[in-house]
């Protein structure tokens, strides 16, 4: 029930476009604002918009600037990223100004960013959303963490509220990406986002050994999105009869048909069931994805995009936990992960259900500051 306390606040929230992660996961969050009755409007590029619209159709959608990334078919990506740099700034540069008139036209209550560095301004209270505290940068570039980390947090602070995606303490997902020490930054951990939060979860029924189910789930900026999706139908067509598979290619606007077993993007209900009935599940190590096969208690192989050093670390991480199964994307062997494939994800679930009352109540107390 919302609290009858609080006036109708509206609440403009802009996800990252990178990949889908920073939409999906600001789901739940956009479902607790409108459970307290606070009025949303969202923006982003054109596939978290369409994210957004197909769960919240009635939102009202603006437009800002948004972020264009390529990331490069090799293991690096530094040297890509570092020729971007110059547009990236002017992105930046765009956004900060886009919201200032923004303001004035919709006179929003607030803003909640994720990921999105630019938007914030003094006349308005503002969130930022993120579980990357500790920026783990190349090996290559490591002397250079530090420096990376000092930015990162000044940038932070220019927000009224940091909140994070992960569980306080030591049963965490995103280790010291999202826990780490820090001078006149305090984080607000909010718990695992995802889009599946609140929603019912039925009993998974085990397939014949005889008739096995592979999910795929393909995320992430081209051109690496288009690379990891050709390095799957090759290892698909090797497997033998036995195997049946459904992949997911993350692209949300497209809307050519595709061939059997592959889907441009899929509904909520429908992911939720396909991870569901999957003997075997192959991902990125995106954290958004990870939070999603958490909270259904289910764990993957994960193969990280090379060179994003955070998908990198999170994959070891998790993989030294024993919660997920990790492999390089060069390295990567189908048929031998069949054998050693997990099961049910074993030690973070049991501390899910305080996601949702932290969430709740990192809501409530700041609509509680806007009156």
């Amino acid at each position: 029930m919302p609290s009858a306390q609080h006036t109708k606040k509206k609440i403009l929230v802009v996800p990252l476009s990178w990949g889908l992660g920073h939409a999906t996961r600001l789901l739940p969050v956009i479902r607790e604002f409108r459970e307290a009755e606070a009025e949303i409007i969202i923006s982003g590029g054109p596939d978290q918009q369409k994210i957004l619209v197909s769960e919240f159709p009635d939102l009202k959608v603006v437009n800002l600037p948004y972020l264009k990334i390529r990331l490069s078919t090799s293991k690096s990506q530094v040297p890509s990223l570092f020729l971007q740099l110059p547009g990236i700034l002017l992105y930046l540069a765009r956004e900060y100004l886009a919201l200032k008139k923004l303001l004035r036209t919709e006179s929003p209550d607030a803003v909640i960013s994720d990921n999105c560095y630019a938007l914030r301004n003094r006349k308005v209270p503002g969130i930022f959303i993120t579980h990357q505290l500790n920026i783990q940068v190349p090996r290559s570039l490591k002397r250079f963490e530090g420096w990376v980390n000092r930015i990162n947090h000044r940038l932070i602070r220019k927000f009224d509220h940091c909140w994070v995606p992960d569980l306080p303490g030591e049963d965490n997902l995103a280790g010291k990406l999202s826990h780490t020490r820090l001078k006149n930054i305090h984080p607000e951990y909010i718990g695992i986002l995802s889009r599946f939060s609140g929603m019912a979860i039925p009993d998974r029924k085990q397939s014949s050994p005889a008739h096995k189910k592979i999910l795929v789930l393909i995320s992430g900026p081209e051109n690496q999105r288009s690379l990891f999706e050709n390095l799957i139908r090759s290892e698909l067509r090797a497997l033998p009869d036995k195997y049946s598979y459904r992949v997911i290619r993350g692209l949300p606007t497209q809307d050519l048909p595709c061939e059997e077993g592959w889907y441009n993007h899929v509904s909520t209900e429908d992911l939720q069931r396909l991870i569901l009935e999957a003997d075997t599940i192959l991902c990125r190590a995106g954290y958004s994805t990870i939070m999603d096969l958490t909270t259904l208690g289910r764990s993957a192989l994960l193969i990280p995009t090379p060179g994003q050093s955070e998908q990198e670390y999170l994959a070891s991480y998790l993989a030294d936990k024993k919660l997920f199964l990790k492999s390089s994307q060069d390295t990567l062997k189908l048929a031998d992960f069949l054998n050693c494939s997990p099961d049910n994800l074993p030690g973070i679930i049991p501390h899910y259900s305080l996601s949702a009352v932290l969430l709740k109540q990192a809501v409530r107390d700041f609509l509680d500051t806007l009156e």
